[in-house]
């Protein structure tokens, strides 16, 4: 997705397009928000482990007392 951005800008001679530093600090920015969503998704993938786990253990025991 980045290397498409980058493509549109390079042939772009339209105003208000600012082609130099600027384009550095909306790449940093747009990678920023890309790692916070990945780490979002992580968290939350670790966190759907714990619960199924710990839901899992709670239904061993269940059954354990049961026999």
């Amino acid at each position: 997705m980045l290397s498409e951005i980058a493509e549109g800008r390079e042939g772009s001679n339209s105003p208000g397009v600012v082609v130099g530093s600027t384009d550095a600090v909306e790449d940093e920015h747009l990678a920023a928000e890309i790692e916070q969503r990945r780490e979002r998704r992580r968290r939350k993938i670790i966190d759907e482990l714990f619960e199924t786990e710990k839901t899992y253990l709670q239904h061993l025991n269940r059954a354990h007392k049961v026999r």
